[in-house]
């Protein structure tokens, strides 16, 4: 895989955009109904929110869009 330029990062699929509770329209950062701003190991692609995270607040997690 190709890596990300300036950031020595590998390119990694994100479930964000395909999930409901994301904000599309967020101009300030990446956020979502379940962060302010949504933690750089999920925007990472390192940890999958398939569950509520134990000190996120509420408990929202990944739903996909349905077509």
């Amino acid at each position: 895989m190709s890596d990300i330029v300036g950031h020595n990062e590998k390119l990694t699929e994100v479930s964000c955009n395909n999930c409901i509770h994301y904000h599309f329209d967020n101009m300030e950062g990446f956020s979502c109904a379940a962060f302010v701003s949504i933690p750089r190991d999920i925007l990472r692609g390192r940890v999958k929110h398939i569950k509520p995270l134990s000190d996120q607040g509420n408990n929202i997690s990944f739903e996909q869009i349905k077509d």
